[in-house]
């Protein structure tokens, strides 16, 4: 899949040589993912996410105006976890309100959403059984969880937290060094 933080914000947040995109920029690097990621229907997954700042609402004027590549366009983003550019300000929040709001805000912004993902997935919004229900059964059609923290894999697994999910997405870091938990998914 294609990555999209840096279209939206800096990335790495520490790099002081972040240079904001052009619009141009953006362009040329999805057309170019089109043209050589595709799998053997040209589909190619884009990975965003609400706490990637202005990255939903770039991903939405690309494809607005290439409706041919929003059909191969496979999209996954991401709730629970915003991002305010002028502050650069994470805030973690896995409330049903913030879960019906961001799925709201993300479909206006990229047109469609194929999976979504619990960001900054906790132990605590895995046990809410009535809001993994209800994302589960929505009209989206596979869900998952995003889970960067080592003891919060652990736990779900142990808990069994993680049955019905689609995807478990979790950072490299953690899938390298813990290659016995990857394995228990």
């Amino acid at each position: 899949g294609l990555g999209t933080v840096w279209y939206g914000r800096k990335w790495p947040m520490e790099n002081p040589s972040y240079v904001y995109p052009e619009t141009d920029e953006i362009t040329r690097h999805l057309d170019a993912a089109f043209q050589t990621m595709g799998n053997e229907n040209g589909t190619v997954m884009i990975d965003t996410a609400a706490a990637y700042g202005t990255s939903e609402e770039r991903l939405g004027e690309y494809f607005a105006s290439r409706p041919d590549l929003f059909a191969k366009a496979f999209i996954a983003t991401k709730w629970g976890v915003e991002f305010d550019i002028a502050s650069g300000v994470f805030k973690l929040d896995h409330s049903r309100k913030n879960y019906e709001a961001s799925v709201e805000r993300s479909l206006a912004r990229l047109g469609k959403i194929d999976l979504l993902y619990i960001h900054g997935a906790t132990l605590e919004v895995l046990r809410d059984r009535s809001l993994v229900g209800a994302m589960m059964s929505s009209d989206i059609p596979h869900s998952g969880a995003s889970i960067s923290k080592e003891d919060v894999l652990q736990g779900a697994l142990t808990e069994g937290l993680l049955r019905g999910f689609d995807v478990v997405q979790m950072p490299a870091w953690l899938f390298m060094q813990r290659q016995d938990l990857a394995e228990k998914l």
